[in-house]
């Protein structure tokens, strides 16, 4: 009886680390997907900051507001690409 006891606990502990582990790995990705969405909206011009609707300064609180609010489908915006971005107007 003591051995099912002592069988049913290591089961538990171990879902327990399992389960733990699983979700500090969850919030390292999330954390870190963040991180490179901030870093390539830093890149990018005020003039396309502007376009979707944001100003530098509100970068971080935008990309943090969109994690919360949808962390499963939220991505990383593409980097940004100097040479195709819109022309200049002359």
């Amino acid at each position: 009886m003591s051995m099912t006891k002592n069988l049913s606990s290591n089961v538990i502990v171990g879902e327990f680390r399992t389960s733990l582990l699983s979700r500090l790995f969850s919030r390292f990705v999330a954390w870190r997907r963040r991180q490179v969405a901030i870093a390539q909206l830093q890149q990018m011009p005020d003039r396309l900051l502007a376009d979707i609707g944001i100003e530098r300064y509100q970068i971080s609180d935008f990309v943090n507001k969109s994690d919360a609010a949808d962390e499963v489908t939220f991505r990383a915006p593409a980097p940004y690409n100097k040479e195709v971005a819109l022309p200049h107007a002359a």
